[in-house]
């Protein structure tokens, strides 16, 4: 029988190595970002990303991909599943959920390094007076990312994003106890935890690749 995975965080939190870790098992198919299926499929889009706001047609998309591949394990690692759980919950059976947190100031530093020399903004909205005066680029992430006229620069909205993907995520959990798995980013590497996460998502023990390093 033919499971799928989701992972989701907020970006900038492990999500790579979490792709490859799962991928490099047997019998699995797991992309991350969509990267992996894109080139596959040769897309014209480098990256097919879901956007912030709901789109049905972008999402059953990626649904009738997933639920064509052949292997054990399907599915995709990425920050913009958030909005999408419920509904993806519906479609896809049996559906496992790999939540990946990462401390708040890690994911500060982290974003603020990646976002300096494109020098964008995704959590600002385009008119936002900072956003302006800072004369931030636009980016293909803004429509895939919440943007938060309240706050006060860059930092704060990066840090408001943080607390509002947490928050969302406690209540997924709450409505899926059965169906997410909390995974630390500083654990990806960890035996233990990794014994553990292949037993949520049913991967023989035959089938078990275990990393040490993993980092991407």
């Amino acid at each position: 029988m033919k499971n799928y995975v989701i992972g989701m965080g907020t970006g900038r939190c492990g999500s790579k190595s979490l792709a490859y870790l799962l991928n490099n098992c047997k019998h699995t198919d797991v992309a991350h970002e969509w990267v992996k299926f894109w080139k596959e499929r040769k897309l014209r889009e480098k990256r097919v990303c879901l956007p912030w706001e709901f789109e049905l047609d972008i999402v059953n998309d990626k649904i009738g991909y997933l639920k064509s591949l052949k292997s054990e394990l399907v599915g995709d690692v990425a920050f913009y599943y958030l909005n999408y759980i419920n509904y993806m919950a519906k479609h896809l059976h049996p559906l496992k959920i790999v939540y990946l947190y990462r401390d708040k100031k890690d994911h500060l530093a982290s974003q603020l390094r990646v976002t300096f020399n494109n020098h964008s903004c995704y959590w600002l909205p385009h008119n936002h007076p900072v956003y302006i005066s800072e004369k931030y680029k636009a980016s293909a992430y803004d429509r895939t990312l919440p943007s938060f006229s309240g706050a006060k620069d860059k930092v704060d909205a990066i840090n408001m994003y943080w607390e509002h993907y947490q928050t969302k995520a406690k209540e997924l959990k709450e409505q899926y106890p059965d169906m997410m798995f909390f995974l630390q980013t500083e654990e990806i590497n960890n035996h233990r935890k990794q014994v553990q996460l292949f037993d949520f998502l049913e991967i023989p023990e035959q089938d078990r690749v275990y990393q040490s390093k993993v980092r991407k």
